[in-house]
């Protein structure tokens, strides 16, 4: 299909440019350098290409904060279940690693912390979408630190193991917040 192939070109042209931004961003950071991002999108795709950029660049995230942005009584509100909260990460330039960190390994600590995020913000205020968005810096703060984080599947031509995608993580921590609520550890 025509339409499919060409959504998959435009995805993939502007994860290789957002990279390409966050790359050159890096270059030009002062060793000690912080780089902020301001993020607002409830999609775990745009979560990962912006995570993946980040890491494949050789950022880390350092913190993360939701803060809200939209007003609950804007039509863009109104009519769907969007974010209202954008996410303000703080980025750091990653030491390189030497080993690669395994994702089973770090499943485990992306849950806690997911869980823990989540009835941290829900204290604050923080309910809806917005809840489960505001895991996605902490969790993505895990991944980053341990870049890279290879997983169990093998490229078919190499054989060797595949690259964590971002969005696998925070799936999970989606999910974690899910089985919260079904719970009744959280409200909303």
């Amino acid at each position: 299909d025509t339409g499919k192939k060409a959504k998959q070109l435009a995805i993939a042209d502007y994860e290789n440019k957002m990279q390409s931004a966050f790359a050159e961003m890096n270059r030009i950071l002062a060793d000690d350098g912080v780089l902020s991002v301001m993020f607002t999108h409830k999609e775990v795709d745009a979560w990962d290409t912006l995570g993946s950029s980040l890491v494949r660049a050789g950022f880390k995230i350092d913190a993360s904060w939701p803060v809200h942005t939209e007003p609950e009584s804007s039509l863009h509100q109104a009519k769907k279940n969007a974010a209202a909260s954008t996410i303000l990460l703080v980025c750091r330039k990653r030491e390189k690693s030497s080993e690669p960190v395994w994702w089973d390994d770090l499943k485990a600590k992306v849950r806690k912390t997911a869980r823990q995020k989540a009835a941290d913000f829900e204290k604050q205020g923080i309910k809806g979408v917005d809840l489960y968005i505001s895991t996605f810096g902490p969790v993505l703060s895990i991944i980053s630190e341990n870049w890279p984080v290879l997983t169990s599947v093998t490229d078919p031509k190499t054989g060797d193991p595949l690259p964590l995608k971002p969005g696998e993580a925070l799936d999970l921590a989606r999910e974690e917040v899910i089985n919260l609520r079904k719970q009744g550890l959280l409200l909303g």
